[in-house]
């Protein structure tokens, strides 16, 4: 037991705070408390907004609470899709696995580990995300002592379920590709393919829904159908039942003693074939070619890229979405509108179908504010970031591939979609000319950002890519800001359509973007970019 809490403690130690980062001892107050707390509030704001917008209509038809049985059933989505990759990386790929395993350590105390580490970062998110809801209940509602001793157990409970199932889809993925050769894009595949069908699944659970409220006597009834455990909860803070209690702790905790020793039997084999690299031999002669360092360092940080399926998960969302959608929009745009908008008014079909240049371009200002793959493309490097920076290149050059590299990823989802829309649609040249610009500057900017954010908050330390990409200072101020500035960008644009010709509105807004590409590139070069050789 001593031994396992040695381990847990420096597994944890490691990388399982929200907001670590270093910081020098003469570093701001307002980098050391602020920061974090500011962007923990904005977060909070901004789900407790939207919560807010669902609780008042539903207050007055006397049905607030469903308010909370919604926010759990997202938060059991998000954390089942979370789980699918997460546990690929954080189980079986961890970088420190050759470490923990050539110790005297039981394997299944390890495997114990990377369970618990798991369970508690889902937690760790769930209980951010069900502050603002359960205030905003809480606001209208003025709930007794005792919901608010029922939903901290639920949220304690809440990710287990959908994490034990994310986790065994991940594992299975994990066995399969590792009996192929190119096992990391065997893993990319199962995964993606995946986690395509639980979106299209979940985009049409608004039907899933309707059927069951015609089969259903009542709101109660609807929530146990779609996750008993949310049943219990709800009737546990409306009336008390301590064999009510006994049902919730026993499903929720069941699963995840089950999963343990099926997972146990072949969790070390599995995790040393992951990281296994098969060589075969060869007899041919190759021919060493110069090449320019820029080049050199660009098919760096694409390898890099690809050899993460984590990384690509969560940077891949947006521009393989806008193919999709180019793609069934070019193919039946009649049936798609009616897809996605879920009407088939004639009239409002034909007026959207006027607008598909503006809206294809707002999509496109999207893909590139919401992709950011730069903020994590220095912290993911970890310790062989020194081995770069010994290299006789020059602080600009690394940070210049980085970016040429995240345009290289994000681009040709891009110019497909824009080449496929002119074929169909017949785009005029000016139209062409805007979206080519917004899908040039946009991503740039993004990527120019994010490296200055990663270079002020570096995370060398690391276990695991998810804990860089998903649990970095660096990625989360610039996914958050990407999301408030493209959001913003689409919203002005929309309003100023109103007193101006639209096209004057977007070519005003690309040259207000292209001068802050360039003053983000200014500060990059002389200011931020010295902080490279900082890096440790």
């Amino acid at each position: 037991m001593k031994k396992f809490l040695s381990l847990l403690k420096a597994v944890f130690s490691q990388d399982m705070e929200l907001f670590r980062y270093k910081i020098k001892n003469k570093s701001s107050l307002f980098k050391r408390i602020f920061l974090p707390l500011l962007i923990f509030f904005l977060i909070e704001v901004s789900v407790g907004f939207y919560a807010n917008i669902l609780a008042e209509p539903l207050h007055k038809m006397n049905l607030t609470y469903v308010l909370l049985s919604m926010g759990m059933i997202l938060l059991v989505f998000l954390t089942f899709i979370e789980a699918i990759y997460k546990s690929q990386s954080i189980i079986f790929d961890s970088k420190d696995n050759d470490l923990l395993f050539s110790l005297p350590i039981n394997k299944k105390n390890i495997l114990y580990v990377r369970i618990i580490k798991m369970l508690a970062f889902e937690t760790l998110y769930v209980f951010m995300m069900l502050i603002p809801i359960i205030f905003v209940y809480a606001l209208y509602e003025k709930p007794s002592f005792n919901f608010y001793i029922m939903t901290f157990i639920m949220a304690l409970l809440i990710s287990i379920i959908p994490t034990v199932i994310g986790s065994l889809l991940g594992f299975i993925i994990k066995k399969i590709s590792s009996k192929f050769k190119s096992k990391r894009k065997v893993s990319f595949i199962f995964t993606f393919i995946l986690l395509m069908g639980v979106m299209y699944l979940s985009y049409n659970l608004n039907e899933n829904v309707t059927k069951l409220v015609m089969h259903a006597t009542s709101i109660h009834d609807i929530i146990l159908k779609i996750y008993y455990p949310i049943g219990l909860y709800s009737r546990l803070i409306s009336n008390f039942n301590i064999l009510d209690l006994l049902k919730l702790l026993i499903v929720n905790i069941l699963p995840i003693l089950v999963f343990i020793p099926i997972i146990n039997k072949f969790y070390f084999k599995v995790a040393v074939s992951s990281n296994e690299v098969s060589i075969k031999s060869s007899n041919k002669k190759y021919k060493i070619r110069k090449g320019s360092k820029l080049k050199a360092l660009i098919k760096k940080e694409l390898n890099r890229y690809f050899s993460s399926n984590v990384y690509i998960f969560n940077t891949m969302l947006m521009p393989v979405l806008l193919l999709i959608i180019t793609i069934a929009i070019c193919i039946n745009i009649d049936a798609t509108l009616s897809f996605l908008l879920k009407s088939s008014n004639p009239g409002n079909m034909e007026k959207i179908i006027g607008y598909i240049p503006y809206i294809f371009m707002a999509l496109i200002s999207s893909t590139g504010f919401f992709t950011s793959i730069t903020s994590s493309s220095i912290s993911i490097e970890g310790k062989s970031f020194n081995l770069t920076k010994s290299l006789p290149i020059s602080n600009r050059l690394i940070v210049l591939s980085k970016i040429i590299a995240s345009d290289i990823i994000v681009l040709p989802f891009i110019l497909v979609s824009i080449i496929m829309l002119t074929i169909f649609y017949r785009l005029s040249l000016l139209n062409i000319v805007m979206m080519i610009l917004i899908g040039i500057i946009t991503p740039t900017i993004t990527a120019v950002f994010g490296i200055i954010v990663n270079l002020i908050y570096p995370k060398m330390d690391a276990t695991s890519d998810s804990i860089v990409i998903k649990q970095s200072m660096s990625s989360i101020i610039a996914t958050l800001i990407g999301f408030v500035f493209g959001t913003l960008v689409v919203v002005l644009v929309a309003i100023l359509s109103f007193i101006m010709y639209i096209d004057y509105v977007i070519i005003l807004a690309i040259i207000v973007l292209f001068i802050i590409l360039i003053l983000l590139w200014i500060l990059l070069d002389k200011k931020v970019v010295k902080r490279i050789q900082r890096i440790n």
